[in-house]
């Protein structure tokens, strides 16, 4: 019989451990009395963020103004997504019948909003150093890096194009659609 010779009771420690992580308490700063749903303190005071993990992959399903209708759309995504099984935020009744019909809506987009601290005055763009001013968008969890330019102005229409690129219509700009079309 082989013993861990570093700490022969490490396995009870680890289960006793275990046990506790289980029923502690949840976090008071970020609770809601909804399933998944935290407020999200980085984008605003009134954001609120709805997200699952399934299969061990963090999923974030949106951000919406109030904590209901985050619940809302994280029963949503269950229903259609993970199947019947599982609890939800409110009655089954709530909601259509066949999954088909369950329509997703896309989250508010409060995170279109300039940052507070942002120089330039358009969206994506920020000071780099003396060497003029960088674009960067980010998307899908993945973030874009657009160069340095040397105005603000062209900064921004390379963030322009790049957002058309990446989100189509619904994309938010800094100059009028129709230059670039």
């Amino acid at each position: 019989m082989l013993q861990n010779l570093r700490n022969p009771q490490s396995a009870e420690k680890r289960e006793k451990s275990s046990k506790r992580a289980r029923n502690a308490p949840r976090p008071t700063n970020a609770a809601s009395p909804y399933r998944n749903v935290v407020k999200d303190k980085q984008r605003s005071e009134k954001c609120w963020r709805a997200g699952c993990i399934v299969n061990g992959k963090q999923i974030c399903i949106g951000y919406f103004c109030t904590e209901e209708e985050a619940a809302r759309a994280r029963d949503r995504y269950f229903l259609k997504h993970i199947g019947e099984d599982v609890i939800l935020n409110f009655p089954r009744a709530d909601y259509p019948q066949n999954t088909e019909e369950i329509i997703i809506e896309k989250s508010k987009r409060l995170h279109s909003k300039m940052q507070k601290d942002n120089t330039s005055g358009f969206k994506g763009i920020f000071r780099n150093g003396k060497n003029g001013w960088a674009a960067s968008i980010s998307y899908a969890g993945v973030k874009y890096r657009l160069g340095t330019h040397r105005t603000r102005e062209d900064a921004a229409k390379a963030y322009d194009v790049k957002a058309i690129e990446l989100i189509g219509d619904a994309a938010v700009l800094n100059f009028p659609r129709s230059d670039y079309a």
